[in-house]
């Protein structure tokens, strides 16, 4: 009772709650709770989960580049060895997860849940990672128009058109062939936020 009471005052002050949530079973009380966002939902296996999360419009977010990260040998360190290969354990399942999401209709954003200085340079793998089982127009979108819909900024986020926010990059390369070259700032001449050149190299 207290969780619906909180997705629905959250409701009536115009925000969302969002849920850090791995499970099918998670994942399903959320749907059913009205709650707007499952973060990771790593462990979604059922398709009877991934049609109550479309059915109820409730948005999905994996987030693999944190994963990908502790897998580095570099970053190993920081876990237990029993974490450790709990979490290489995860890689398949994540992608699978993504997989019975995307063929129910589940709406999928695109987050990293990497969250310190150190871990910028590797926002952009998201794409690549999610690449592995989305064709690169969702991926896509998911980065755009979906996170846009999602953050309730649909016309202002993820779109080029009067009146957004000018948010923009120009690439030298074919985003729809090779999404790993958002890795790479030097492929990324120009970026602008809100109307204002962040870079402009060209």
């Amino acid at each position: 009772l207290l969780q619906r009471v909180a997705v629905e005052e959250t409701a009536a002050r115009g925000v969302y709650v969002m849920a850090h949530c791995h499970t099918d079973d998670g994942a399903a009380r959320c749907a059913a709770l009205g709650i707007r966002s499952v973060e990771h939902g790593t462990l979604i296996e059922r398709d009877e989960t991934a049609r109550a999360l479309a059915a109820a419009g409730t948005f999905v977010v994996p987030t693999l580049s944190v994963g990908a990260a502790l897998n580095d040998p570099g970053e190993s360190r920081m876990l237990s060895e029993y974490m450790a290969e709990k979490n290489r354990a995860m890689g398949d399942r994540e992608l699978r997860a993504i997989e019975v999401c995307r063929r129910n209709g589940v709406k999928l954003g695109l987050g990293t849940d990497l969250f310190d200085h150190a871990s910028h340079p590797r926002q952009s793998g998201e794409l690549a990672l999610r690449g592995r089982v989305e064709k690169p127009i969702d991926v896509l979108r998911s980065a755009t128009s979906v996170n846009a819909e999602l953050l309730q900024l649909e016309g202002k986020l993820g779109v080029i058109a009067a009146g957004a926010h000018a948010d923009l990059l120009v690439l030298d390369f074919d985003p729809f062939a090779d999404l790993s070259q958002f890795q790479h700032p030097q492929r990324i001449p120009v970026v602008m936020q809100a109307g204002q050149f962040v870079r402009n190299a060209l």
